[in-house]
């Protein structure tokens, strides 16, 4: 008998103008009290305007340590001024509860302020602690 499968669906916005790098977008990602996530593929895709550039990297935390997770993301064009980035990734990322936290923020690279329509879905088991 397996672990019990684990889906989580993002559905977030990243508002524009925002007011700084490091005010983006946040989506908690509940843990049952007693259980650790084992994340094993993440799947996203933002629409973005050409002129911006944003960031995506999940948060996990747990006894002893805390972790930061960065993801590339690739560009195609899909008309003038917009393109899609997406991420998809086979991973092996734990996180002990309550949550652990996906972030989508505007990066420096630019100086442009950025909008982005972000869909997506974190999957993996539970185990028991």
């Amino acid at each position: 008998m397996g672990q019990p499968a684990f889906t989580f669906q993002i559905d977030m916005a990243l508002p524009s103008p925002i007011s700084k790098p490091g005010s983006g977008n946040i989506a908690q990602i509940p843990i049952p009290a007693g259980k650790r996530l084992v994340i094993e593929f993440l799947s996203f895709s933002a629409a973005i305007q050409s002129v911006g550039a944003i960031e995506m990297h999940l948060t996990t935390s747990g006894h002893p340590t805390r972790g930061v997770f960065y993801f590339a993301l690739s560009s195609e064009p899909v008309s003038p001024g917009n393109r899609m980035l997406i991420c998809s990734q086979v991973v092996r990322i734990y996180a002990d509860g309550p949550q652990a936290t996906l972030t989508v923020d505007e990066t420096s690279l630019t100086g442009q302020p950025v909008s982005a329509k972000i869909i997506g879905t974190v999957s993996g088991y539970l185990e028991d602690l």
